[in-house]
């Protein structure tokens, strides 16, 4: 892919990283901006970039769970020290997954919350 290429299958706001998985007019958008109004997006698309290791650890679970997938994730997540995100012993891999995703998402609500207060 070169810079005149788009890569559709990203959301549709202004650079961000997560996968276009929602309809929303006529553009495809990742689930935190598709309930997002137009004027957060991008400070959204900047928060999901400041966390491109957990954006990309949340587009691998998506994509397959596989013993190495879990392994690279794992590491990625101890690398950027936030232990607590591990999967749990209990835990299965669509519910690590959503509880990452929530991460993503409450993360990027917590931005928008100090930009309205400041």
């Amino acid at each position: 892919m070169n810079d005149t290429q788009v890569d559709h299958s990203l959301c549709a706001a202004s650079a961000c990283p997560m996968l276009g998985i929602s309809k929303r007019d006529a553009d495809w958008l990742c689930f935190i901006h598709v309930a997002a109004r137009p004027g957060d997006w991008y400070s959204i698309s900047a928060e999901l970039n400041r966390l491109a290791w957990l954006v990309d650890d949340v587009k691998r679970l998506r994509a397959g769970s596989g013993p190495k997938t879990r392994a690279d994730i794992a590491k990625s997540i101890t690398l950027a020290q936030r232990t607590d995100l591990l999967c749990k012993p209990s835990e299965s891999t669509t519910a690590w997954f959503v509880r990452l995703e929530q991460v993503l998402a409450d993360s990027c609500a917590t931005v928008r919350q100090q930009e309205i207060e400041s």
